[in-house]
């Protein structure tokens, strides 16, 4: 402990040296540093300190799912959300009696969102107080009493009398979800021993107390599960999630796991039956000129694998590149460990241990779907081969094993990984002070004036060309509302058919014959026994919530792929950063791209695809109610496909209206970006032209202390 007490100690000894030229928000940083180290120190030798591993990952990555099949063997118990004001951190550890912890919201942190829900829909933040507001209003929650009353700590004794209590506290639709802040699930399993596992809502949840308390956990975690969907594997907003906005630097290792790995294989199987709903559903990988079709499930893993590993290198690559980046190699050394990402679906996984009667509406969807793949013979081995969770439980049971090792490598990095976390931070503090330096020197007054004057004239033709590469994006998008309509139309047609089935009946009778026959009188009659059987037809009601089931599922991922087809961030950047640089190519020999970079950056790490949800509960209750089981009678036929007609087609209607809605909320977003991003150009640069012009009114007297911050930063990158 007294090395570490040593480095506080020059770290304050650090902020001493530089306070007489600092600003207030980099001592604020290197503080937080400072701040982060002492309290990772605290945690790792605090008495009973478990192993600590994460799972992370944005909504409907199936984290709540992976941790079930894991677990659980696949028993829900921790409910899934659909939304990220719906989720909650939810930590699970060793205890000698089954009970679990639920944490609300104290009375000050809901008096905070209630102010911020009346701002309305200003910004994510509000908007989500106010959905946790409305959801507390619209479910008469009684808050002051609830929140007043503290935590609650329940026992129990089996799985499904948790889940049943989870659901009030912590389910999409429970009782007292909005009020819920986290959930800590003891168990009294010898697997738990040692370890605390915690399901993350994602460092993308709106709501800031939640987010604060998923990068406290993550700041003193040492094993990462990190999950991101097959289909849309490492998109814009997981890498972003992953590189910038997760903390690396109290993770030991992490695990990439390509999650819903299902879902990855049909975006290239081959679907011969013309009744596949999914034939349409486009992925990423199927864009690849590598990733053709598959006609048969071995080679659609070959093309999956060889896709996934292919973009984690691509990516990585990528990253490579981007030696501005902070904790450049930190980062990129975490990163290495991931190149061979694990391929799993929970989904798959759980349909292998059980059988075809405790099938879910959507899991008997998903049946019927691979039967045309799968030999039934061998459903349950190509499920598990599928689900992949022999591998995951594999490495689960490493990383347990290795305990001990990895918290002894993490004691060993604590000192080398925040000297090289303050080295990061000072050698581009000496970057940007020696910019200033040279501005102070290269200019006066009247210079300085005379570029803000060529800037800001120039500001209208940026906003043009900004203008003009949304303005393409958002067309491309409306075009591309036309291909998605048909998509759907041509989905719900398939959605409406039934297939008719031929069902078979065994018939018994029997006939009597008589040895003699004396007018009315019989004698020595013989029975002979028989059976006989007929076939007829039926409609099967389970087909059409099947096919409903399906028809939901693939048009929410039908419309979520228009956008993932039509922006392309990476060439969106690049664009972006070309038209800012292009009008200023002729203002100095000395300009410096990097200037513009981190703004543009930052303007894009705002974008987010729309996550769309489609809800066909109703729809599958009001079939439900009417029809069940083998519908043989003719009328009752008729009367069913009009119903299951008439069910799809308002299906149909619905999902067009979500189309134009979220369009509209996508376009709304990118003007947003558009605006945010022009209007920051100019709000940055002004400001440094503000300050460098302040500064040049004494321009020695400034150089001179700028001169004495340099020669203080270098002193102390020496020491580092």
């Amino acid at each position: 402990m007294k090395n570490y007490e040593e480095i506080n100690q020059k770290i304050q000894h650090m902020i001493q040296q530089i306070e007489p030229y600092a600003t207030e928000d980099t001592l604020f940083d290197i503080q937080q540093i400072n701040k982060n180290f002492s309290m990772k120190i605290e945690d790792f030798y605090r008495e009973g300190r478990k192993l600590n591993i994460g799972v992370i990952g944005r909504v409907k990555a199936g984290k709540s799912s992976f941790l079930n099949t894991l677990l659980f063997h696949g028993e829900e118990v921790l409910p899934k959300a659909a939304t990220p004001k719906t989720a909650a951190l939810t930590k699970m550890e060793y205890s000698d009696q089954n009970r679990v912890v639920i944490e609300f919201y104290s009375m000050e942190e809901w008096d905070g969102i209630e102010e911020d829900a009346k701002l309305g829909d200003k910004n994510e933040v509000t908007k989500s107080a106010r959905e946790l507001v409305e959801m507390a209003r619209s479910r008469a929650i009684a808050v002051s009493e609830i929140l007043q009353r503290g935590n609650l700590d329940k026992t129990f004794e089996e799985y499904t009398e948790l889940l049943q209590f989870l659901n009030d506290y912590v389910g999409e639709n429970g009782a007292y979800t909005p009020l819920v802040k986290s959930v800590v699930i003891y168990m009294n399993r010898e697997e738990f021993k040692d370890i605390s596992i915690v399901d993350t809502p994602g460092l993308n949840d709106p709501i800031p107390s939640r987010t604060l308390r998923t990068k406290e956990f993550i700041e003193v975690c040492d094993v990462v599960f990190f999950l991101s969907r097959a289909g849309s594997f490492l998109d814009m907003n997981d890498w972003e999630l992953l590189c910038k906005q997760l903390p690396q630097k109290g993770v030991k290792k992490m695990v990439l796991v390509a999650s819903q790995y299902d879902s990855g294989l049909r975006d290239v199987l081959k679907k011969e039956e013309k009744s596949s709903i999914f034939k349409n559903k486009p992925g990423w990988m199927s864009q690849e000129k590598s990733a053709s079709k598959a006609d048969n499930l071995p080679d659609a893993k070959k093309i999956v694998e060889e896709s996934l590993g292919r973009r984690v290198k691509e990516k990585i690559a990528s990253f490579k590149e981007q030696t501005y980046t902070a904790g450049h190699e930190m980062i990129l050394k975490i990163l290495k460990e991931c190149e061979k990402p694990l391929l799993v679906s929970s989904r798959a996984q759980d349909m292998a241990l059980k059988e075809y009667e405790d099938y879910s509406t959507e899991e008997r969807a998903d049946y019927k779907y691979w039967k045309g793949f799968l030999s039934p013979e061998h459903m349950k081995e190509e499920f598990l081969a599928i689900g992949n969770f022999d591998e995951v439980q594999a490495v689960y049971a490493a990383i347990k094993e290795e305990k001990q090792r990895l918290l002894e490598e993490k004691q060993r990095e604590f000192i080398p990984k925040v000297y090289e976390e303050l080295r990061n931070y000072f050698s581009d503090l000496q970057r940007q002070t020696e910019f200033y330096i040279e501005c102070l020197q290269a200019n006066d007054k009247d210079s300085l004036e005379e570029k803000q004057r060529f800037f800001e004239s120039k500001i209208n033709a940026i906003k043009a060309d900004v203008m003009e590469v949304f303005g393409d994006t958002i067309e491309k998008i409306k075009l591309q509302k036309l291909d998605v309509n048909r998509t759907l139309r041509d989905m719900s047609i398939d959605a409406a058919k039934l297939e008719m089935h031929t069902g078979t009946e065994t018939h018994h009778g029997s006939s009597t014959t008589y040895k003699f026959n004396f007018g009315p009188i019989h004698l020595g009659a013989q029975t002979e026994h028989y059976t006989y059987t007929t076939t007829y037809t039926y409609l099967a009601a389970s087909d059409a919530l099947e096919q409903i089931t399906a028809y939901g599922k693939g048009a929410a991922s039908a419309i979520e792929e228009v956008f993932r087809q039509t922006v392309e961030l990476k060439a969106y950047r690049r664009k972006l950063l070309e038209t800012v640089i292009r009008n200023f190519d002729a203002a100095d020999q000395d300009f410096d791209a990097n200037y513009f970079r981190i703004i543009v950056q930052n303007a894009l790490n705002v974008i987010e695809f729309p996550e769309v949800h489609i809800n066909v509960d109703r729809e599958l209750e009001e079939i439900g109610k009417q029809f069940s089981g083998e519908i043989k009678n003719s009328a009752d036929q008729d009367r069913f496909r009009n119903l299951l007609s008439n069910t799809v087609e308002k299906l149909y209607a619905s999902m067009i209206t979500k189309v134009d809605e979220t369009i509209s909320g996508f376009q709304s977003g990118m003007m947003s970006v558009q605006a945010t991003l022009c209007d920051d150009i100019l709000e940055k640069v002004s400001k440094e032209f503000e300050s460098i012009k302040a500064a040049v009114a004494d321009k020695k007297t400034e150089i001179e202390k700028n001169s004495k911050y340099l020669s203080v930063i270098k002193s102390i990158q020496n020491e580092l």
